[in-house]
């Protein structure tokens, strides 16, 4: 598995930046224009266009990554110092990425894939169901190099040939709020946002069932698991953690009050990261305290991804792509 943002009395509505749903607004101060600060392992790399907003970056190993913006999927073969633009179709929101294997998806009906490394990139109509006028895909994700996942507003869909052709293996009930976000720690168990509700699967996506309902859980985005039994959710400004696959849930201090979670990327239980409107924060106890370690003068984030504690990239406004080695 997606920027707008809406000035009211010198308030800064700080969800709009989301690429993924718009989510109501929760309000803090004017954000500062300063300096970018980038601690120690930070750098901005690349020679994407300064005129769009980065939607998502994925590395599958230190070379070989992609990007999306709205003018199309960039791919990079030497850690993003270098991009190549090898689609344009418009407004690719979301990534998902296996060895030589990739999906994207841009809220429209199509997917794209490839299987070599962006060599090539096969785009496909999803056919639409009876009495639907097309699908907005909206996340993939890969939980195997040929299991592949992909969600609309109401429905999941399943690859086994790794992401080259999908089928329908669910429909929620309710056509309220989007499907938003996906996340795999295998190929049977998984995780859904929708709405004010985080979904979970235990049979590849042929049931879901409630862990995170009204009333705790409000319009989430990112979901992360770095073990089966440990994850964490962001919720607009409140970040959840589960130890025990989702059966209880706890609330970790806020990171950023007023200011909606981005994304979260663990490396592993206990280190991780998360981005909130121009900062990126780091914490090595399980999310029970975070250090800011990038800040971006006036330039918004919207997606961060690491291959291991050593390694990682995000992206955001105006072709802004950050790599930590």
């Amino acid at each position: 598995m997606k920027q707008l943002f809406i000035i009211s009395c010198c308030f800064l509505l700080f969800n709009a930046c989301s690429k993924k749903n718009n989510q109501p607004a929760v309000t803090g101060p004017v954000m500062p224009t300063t300096p970018d600060t980038l601690t120690a392992g930070w750098s901005k790399i690349g020679d994407l266009p300064n005129t769009v907003a980065m939607t998502d970056v994925f590395f599958t190993d230190l070379s070989n990554g992609y990007a999306t913006s709205e003018l199309g999927i960039y791919k990079s073969s030497d850690g993003g110092v270098s991009w190549n633009n090898i689609n344009t179709d418009p407004y690719f929101i979301n990534i998902a990425a296996f060895g030589t294997k990739a999906t994207f998806v841009n809220q429209d009906s199509y997917f794209y894939n490839t299987q070599n490394n962006g060599a090539s990139i096969l785009k496909t109509l999803f056919p639409p169901a009876p009495g639907s006028s097309g699908y907005d895909l909206n996340d993939c994700f890969y939980s195997s190099a040929n299991t592949c996942y992909m969600c609309s507003n109401k429905y999941i869909f399943k690859s086994t040939n790794g992401g080259i052709a999908f089928d329908t293996i669910f429909r929620f009930v309710s056509s309220l709020n989007n499907t938003q976000t996906l996340f795999f720690v295998n190929d049977q168990e998984g995780w859904a946002s929708k709405g004010d509700t985080l979904f979970k699967t235990m049979d590849g996506g042929l049931t879901w069932n409630h862990s995170l309902m009204k009333g705790t859980y409000s319009n989430t985005q990112p979901i992360f698991f770095p073990t089966p039994n440990t994850g964490y959710v962001g919720s607009r400004d409140t970040m959840f953690k589960t130890n025990n696959a989702g059966n209880t849930w706890q609330i970790l201090p806020k990171i950023e009050p007023g200011y909606q979670i981005q994304d979260i990327d663990f490396v592993n239980s206990l280190v991780g990261y998360c981005c909130t409107r121009n900062r990126i924060y780091k914490t090595t106890d399980g999310g029970n305290s975070w250090t800011k370690v990038v800040g971006l003068g006036g330039k918004n984030l919207t997606e961060i991804h690491f291959l291991d504690e050593n390694h990682g990239w995000a992206c955001g406004d105006f072709g802004y792509v950050l790599r930590f080695n």
